[in-house]
């Protein structure tokens, strides 16, 4: 019995040791608050988070990128940040998107795509290391997008993407959603 603790142990450590950190804070503040800027800062706040100085969000590269805000937190093994804004993409530019990510650095070796799949529940587009996915909601269930599928959804505004991204030095998991405020923006 005590071996098979001890293994069942091992393998938890060994598993937690590979995942990115971040993906908690991922679910909690982007996913479970539908990308909303202020329940995901008003729930990084409660969890402790600091504001990022505006001397370094004057630097943030914002391109499609709008009203950006950010929390962060670091500890002893990462650094983790929060940024919050929204956006029209270059493919969709009468979109308006709510976008919330997550950051880690030191990125882990897979970085986020791992969790992208499980928390999407749909596989990335394409091979590289930074992954796309797309998907509609039907009954609760995450259906996978097609590119050619992308602007049907968009016009139902049923619309989601998780898009990673990793460097050497860091890893982004970011979630955009067509808002519930903002559905349509202005041309």
């Amino acid at each position: 019995m005590r071996l098979v603790l001890a293994a069942a142990m091992a393998a938890v450590l060994c598993t937690s040791a590979k995942a990115q950190v971040g993906v908690d804070e991922f679910q909690q503040f982007c996913m479970a608050t539908r990308a909303d800027r202020a329940l995901a800062l008003a729930a990084a706040d409660k969890a402790g988070w600091m504001p990022i100085p505006k001397a370094m969000m004057d630097k943030f590269p914002a391109g499609e990128f709008k009203d950006p805000d950010a929390r962060m937190r670091s500890g002893k093994d990462a650094m983790l940040f929060l940024i919050v804004g929204h956006g029209k993409p270059m493919t969709m530019p009468g979109e308006d998107l709510q976008i919330c990510g997550v950051g880690a650095a030191p990125p882990s070796a897979d970085g986020f795509n791992p969790a992208a799949v499980e928390i999407s529940g749909v596989e990335k587009f394409g091979d590289s290391s930074n992954g796309l996915f797309f998907w509609r909601e039907e009954a609760g269930k995450h259906i996978r997008l097609a590119v050619t599928d992308v602007k049907a959804a968009v016009e139902a505004h049923n619309f989601n993407v998780i898009v990673t991204h990793s460097t050497e030095k860091v890893a982004m998991i970011m979630f955009a959603t067509q808002s519930q405020t903002l559905v349509k923006a202005s041309p």
